[in-house]
C-alpha cells in the first residue's frame, strides 16, 4: 500500500495489549484483522511480533494504509473472508 500523507487515528495501546493477551498466541503467529480500515491496529499488533492479514473491503481505506513488513492487505468482507478455510 502507498504511504498516505494523511494522518489517521492512533490505535489505543490498551486495546492492542488486551487483544494480544486474550488471543494468547505465540509470537510470529498470523492474526487476521477483519475490517482493518487503514491498518492502525494491524500495524500495532505486527510491531508486537505477529504477522497480520488485514482484510478490508474499502479500496479507499486500503490506499490510506502505511506499509509494514509484517502486514499483508486483502480486499474482502467478513462474510467472505479471502483466506483459506480453517486458517
Amino acid at each position: 500500500m502507498a504511504k498516505s500523507t494523511r494522518s489517521s487515528r492512533l490505535p489505543d495501546l490498551r486495546i492492542v495489549n488486551s487483544l494480544i493477551n486474550l488471543l494468547n498466541l505465540p509470537k510470529k503467529s498470523i492474526i487476521a484483522d477483519i475490517g482493518a480500515g487503514t491498518g492502525g491496529y494491524s500495524r500495532a499488533i505486527a510491531e508486537r511480533g505477529y504477522s497480520v492479514y488485514a482484510v478490508e473491503p474499502s479500496s479507499v481505506m486500503r490506499s490510506q494504509s502505511v506499509e509494514h513488513a509484517q502486514v499483508k492487505y486483502f480486499a474482502g468482507y467478513a462474510e467472505d473472508i479471502p483466506l483459506a478455510n480453517a486458517s
